[in-house]
């Protein structure tokens, strides 16, 4: 059983009240530096919640009503050895 977020680690609340927070600590530390720089870049294996924090703060800054703020999210997938080099 989780253990109840504390309010400064509720990122956005989703549908029918549910909390979305941050689940480790590494997804914590994307959470901070998005509070604190212009540009953040997540880079690590897949499975590891870039995505999921990247959008829970592209809701949060939505809700809040930040429209200067761009948000783009996506990946680089590589095919291949040879690609992964580019990385």
């Amino acid at each position: 059983m989780r253990k109840s977020a504390r309010k400064d680690d509720i990122l956005v609340y989703g549908p029918g009240g549910n909390q979305v927070t941050a689940r480790t600590p590494n997804q914590r530390k994307i959470v901070e530096a998005c509070m604190k720089d212009d540009m953040v870049f997540a880079v690590g294996p897949a499975g590891t919640g870039k995505t999921y924090t990247a959008v829970a703060m592209a809701v949060r800054a939505l809700k809040e009503k930040f429209p200067e703020v761009p948000i783009l999210i996506g990946g680089i997938y590589p095919q291949d050895n040879e690609d992964r080099d580019l990385i």
